[in-house]
């Protein structure tokens, strides 16, 4: 759970396709009072649809707009993302770019921009309330935002008690946290087999492991080796993989780390209930973060 936008996206603009030709149309829809829309149909194998734009500046194709999001997975045959808290008025100018993920390739259409000439009435909303409803007439405004939907004062916007963990929601982390202000000697990691994060009873347990106890590890490794953890990797490459030099040896525990994928609010309440362990050299963390770490602004 974190702030507002979501910025796994950044790092896709260094490998994109420049074939603007294979990315659908985008239609864009202004509401009001307030309210915004973008979206393209389905097809042709996407894997997911970002949206970046400015209201009456421009944007270069590696900016992170100040409408900005990302959608994983498509309704209805439309790959659609919305700002129900967006006011817009006639006249204003959004100057954008779009990136879709195709077929396991990135295609990237900038220099974009749409004109406010009318805003739209709105009855029918999406979102965490029921895609597809109308917002209900005892829902009671709030200051809460919800990315991609409408919250009601009081409504719980999300909930797990860890029944299964469902991988659709949480990712399991895997990276070196070298860059970390605190640098834990650790990794973490996505096992196959003896995980370090599971479920069990309606509870999610994170247990650490000892590298050097892993297929492929001994002491003498964790003294000379290298730890490689491309394949899977969640994190930017220089968080994938560390060698010994000299004193700096490889991290000697292997632990879990879980983030929510898409889910994002901002002001609320989050309640937690969770045991923590008590020892020398262990602080367990429950972060809330920004979806772009993007401070200052």
């Amino acid at each position: 759970m974190a702030a507002w936008w979501c910025g796994r996206v950044i790092t896709l603009f260094l490998c994109v396709h420049l074939t603007v030709g294979q990315i659908p149309n985008v239609s864009i829809h202004a509401y009001k009072p307030k309210g915004f829309s973008v979206s393209i149909p389905d097809g042709q194998n996407i894997g997911l649809f970002a949206f970046h734009g400015n209201i009456n500046r421009g944007i270069n194709k590696n900016d992170v707009g100040t409408i900005a999001g990302e959608v994983l997975k498509a309704k209805n045959g439309m790959w659609i993302y919305e700002d129900p808290e967006l006011e817009l008025k006639v006249g204003d100018v959004i100057n954008y770019y779009v990136f879709v993920s195709m077929n396991s390739k990135g295609y990237l259409k900038d220099n974009l921009s749409f004109t406010v000439t009318k805003l739209e009435d709105r009855s029918i909303v999406t979102g965490p309330i029921r895609p597809g409803t109308v917002l209900p007439e005892d829902c009671k405004p709030t200051r809460t935002k919800v990315r991609g939907g409408f919250a009601c004062a009081g409504q719980t916007l999300f909930e797990d008690n860890f029944d299964m963990l469902d991988e659709s929601v949480w990712q399991i982390e895997q990276y070196i946290p070298n860059t970390h202000p605190e640098y834990p000697f650790v990794s973490y990691q996505h096992l196959a087999t003896d995980q370090t994060v599971s479920t069990a009873g309606g509870t999610l347990r994170i247990t650490p492991k000892l590298q050097q106890d892993l297929p492929g590890f001994t002491n003498e490794t964790i003294l000379s080796g290298t730890l490689n953890l491309f394949s899977g990797c969640t994190s930017s490459a220089d968080s994938c993989l560390i060698q010994v030099d000299g004193a700096d040896i490889l991290p000697p525990v292997v632990s879990g780390r879980i983030t929510s994928k898409t889910f994002a609010f901002t002001y609320g309440k989050v309640y937690v209930r969770a045991k923590l362990p008590q020892g020398d050299w262990l602080y367990p963390e429950i972060l809330l973060e920004p979806f772009l770490h993007k401070y200052g602004s």
